[in-house]
């Protein structure tokens, strides 16, 4: 799996989740939840200052970030 497409599964993932909101505002939630899911991410490879085993690493985790923000 690439980066953009882990971004798009990210913000897919929150998005039946999120009742009640616009169209457009459910996009710009899912992307909010998907970023703090990633900085989350982010935040436990640098505190184990290693990938801990993941099959994504640190690189991927910080394009998957930029992706998310260029959707």
């Amino acid at each position: 799996m690439n980066t953009t497409e882990k971004a798009t599964e990210l913000i897919w993932e929150y998005l039946p989740k999120i009742e009640g909101w616009k169209s457009e505002e459910k996009t710009d939630l899912a992307k909010e939840l998907a970023l703090i899911t990633v900085e989350q991410t982010l935040d436990i490879i640098r505190y184990h200052g290693t990938d801990i085993g993941s099959r994504y690493s640190l690189s991927f985790w910080l394009d998957v970030k930029k992706e998310i923000i260029l959707l």
